[in-house]
């Protein structure tokens, strides 16, 4: 079987390639062929599928800004470390909603000696950008479980409104003219059409207040 793949075309939708589970928020499977293009315009009638709204509503892949680089910043406690890179990051806000006592509002925003090793390390597994990872001193970097099945996951509505694709597993990202994802296993994709950071979510989804009602 040919390895999993997404590409990102410009101005067009992702086509999922190879990737064994397509489901939605509550983990129901959804239809998905060797070849599947999804929607990342946000305006697709038919979500998660494309309909080719694209090609009628203005829909740009390009970004406004300037395209971010990935920038990992280390922040080492007595007992694990914790990587950081805000740049991928999609705001989902489980790390300071849940272990505020780590991720904090102060400088710097992360403690990693505010919580157990074993808190951090499942905060860390939770975020679905990859924005987040650890190592144990002496331990290699931990950025995901290497052993999970190639998923594309519709995220569940968060903060009154739908996310991105949660996409986990070993799949290559096809998007030219953008960075790397953080985690070779993780990455949150932009389906609302709005990122400023494509083919990556940021957030946008809450500003642009971003539906998908079959996604309940």
């Amino acid at each position: 079987m040919s390895k999993p793949k997404i590409t990102a075309f410009e101005n067009g939708p992702f086509l999922i390639q190879n990737i064994e589970k397509l489901v939605n928020s509550k983990d129901e499977e959804l239809e998905c062929t060797s070849e599947t293009y999804l929607c990342r315009c946000g305006g697709s009638a038919d979500k998660p599928y494309c309909d080719k709204s694209h090609e009628t509503n203005g829909f740009n892949s390009q970004n406004e800004e300037k395209d971010l680089h990935n920038e990992t910043i280390e922040y080492k406690g007595k007992e694990i470390t914790i990587f950081d890179n805000r740049n991928i990051c999609s705001h989902r806000g489980y790390c300071s909603k849940e272990l505020s006592t780590v991720f904090t509002d102060g400088v710097p925003w992360i403690n990693p000696d505010g919580a157990s090793v074993e808190e951090i390390i499942a905060i860390c597994d939770k975020c679905p950008s990859g924005a987040l990872s650890y190592a144990l001193h002496e331990s290699e970097r931990n950025q995901g479980a290497e052993d999970e099945i190639p998923t594309v996951r519709l995220a569940e509505r968060h903060f009154g409104y739908h996310g991105p694709y949660d996409v986990s597993g070993k799949i290559e990202l096809d998007s030219p003219g953008s960075r790397s994802p953080e985690s070779p296993v993780k990455m949150t994709l932009c389906r609302c059409g709005h990122s400023k950071n494509k083919p990556f979510c940021d957030g946008q989804h809450y500003n642009h207040q971003f539906e998908d009602e079959k996604n309940e």
